[in-house]
């Protein structure tokens, strides 16, 4: 009879985006407010896909770092855009 291990625990993708950003600083030894700045001040790309393929070549982040950042600094400009907070939406 095999042995049943229990399931890990199920994280929500909100869960692991958060995750990913609280390890970015650490891990890259860059702010988050300064890899925002240098998407900014990147290349005029529109899709996030691009700019996360941009920033992987770029810095040498892993894929889910850079995704991450490209998502969180589009999320946050809409706040900015609409005058919205994270807890309005």
């Amino acid at each position: 009879m095999a042995e049943e291990f229990p399931k890990p625990a199920e994280h929500s993708a909100a869960e692991l985006h958060r995750a990913l950003l609280e390890r970015i600083p650490a891990v890259t030894g860059t702010t988050l407010d300064e890899w925002f700045k240098r998407l900014e001040a990147g290349p005029a790309l529109e899709r996030p896909e691009e700019l996360a393929e941009w920033l992987t070549g770029e810095y040498e982040l892993p894929d889910n770092y850079a995704e991450a950042l490209v998502t969180e600094h589009e999320r946050q400009r809409r706040f900015r855009a609409t005058g919205q907070t994270p807890l309005d939406s």
